[in-house]
């Protein structure tokens, strides 16, 4: 559902600039480079904004940094081009087609003692959110799998009865007894509702990335059940606190100080779980970062095959 939206948006946005640069073109009579420059420049920059508005709410919503968080001007500027990068990229090119970008996903039969991989994107996200990493988790030699949670902006307690039917369907294909969740932003808090539905019957870890364990100031602009559901202090969330996850379920929370979605960033950290800061890393650069994947990989068992 969410590839069909943003292919419906893509294509009214595409039309609409489209017929502005004609008007344009006819009124000021722009050279073919002129108009294909203002064309791209009107793509760009629609983009550019999307991505500079949560960064201006997470300034003055953010945790005091410590001096080894501060990161500099030149590196501060970085991580902005990473996050306007990786919003054009997901947003526009891998989630609307993300049939095509995450095909042939491969479902092998698990070896002895091996966890299959279950990986969860976030809010208005889909599968296709996963492309670049799932490909670096496979190249380790993990089983990696995906889903997409549907409605997209529905109750998170659906999502979660949505996670635990996916996990039974891997453990049947794969002849595993138990996976490890791996859930970005919003799908780590999905994948913890499901933990307490479960128990962690069918658990062996949890890695979260960019999760607002403790909800986002953010969420209170989001459409939807969900969103309502991450705002900080709502009841659903403070009774999904109450209940932290089984006690002998490694837990590993990999987020950064600097991260644009998750606001004040204090309510990344989750009680009992390892904590991975990674400095420097935007919430959807995370899905791109190869300092991201390093820490991922130090929270996860090794492969069992390599």
């Amino acid at each position: 559902m969410i590839a069909r939206n943003l292919r419906i948006v893509l294509a009214i946005e595409l039309l609409l600039y489209a017929i502005g640069v004609q008007l344009l073109q006819e009124r000021f009579h722009f050279s073919p480079g002129q108009v294909f420059a203002l064309f791209v420049g009107l793509f760009l920059g629609a983009r550019a904004v999307f991505a500079a508005i949560p960064f201006a709410f997470a300034w003055f919503a953010r945790t005091p940094r410590t001096p080894a968080q501060r990161i500099g001007m030149a590196r501060t500027f970085g991580m902005v081009w990473d996050e306007f990068a990786a919003t054009a990229v997901l947003f526009s090119v891998i989630q609307p087609f993300e049939r095509w970008f995450m095909r042939g996903e491969h479902v092998r039969k698990a070896a002895p003692g091996e966890h299959p991989l279950l990986l969860v994107h976030g809010y208005h996200c889909n599968r296709g959110s996963w492309w670049w990493l799932r490909h670096q988790l496979e190249a380790a030699g993990y089983c990696a799998v995906t889903m997409n949670l549907e409605p997209p902006f529905g109750d998170l307690e659906d999502h979660a009865q949505a996670i635990g039917r996916r996990v039974e369907k891997i453990c049947e294909t794969t002849g595993a007894d138990q996976v490890i969740v791996v859930a970005h932003s919003l799908g780590g808090l999905a994948a913890r509702a499901w933990l307490r539905r479960d128990g962690g019957r069918r658990a062996a870890g949890l890695v979260t990335l960019g999760t607002p364990h403790g909800g986002s100031l953010l969420a209170k602009l989001g459409p939807g059940r969900n969103a309502r559901q991450m705002v900080p202090g709502n009841d659903w969330l403070k009774a999904l606190n109450r209940t932290p996850p089984p006690a002998n379920l490694p837990v590993c929370v990999i987020g950064s100080p600097h991260d644009d979605y998750v606001m004040p960033q204090a309510n990344l950290a989750l009680r009992g779980a390892r904590m991975r800061e990674i400095p420097g890393e935007g919430h959807l650069h995370m899905l791109f970062s190869n300092r991201v994947r390093d820490a991922l990989l130090g929270c996860l068992p090794p492969p069992a095959r390599a």
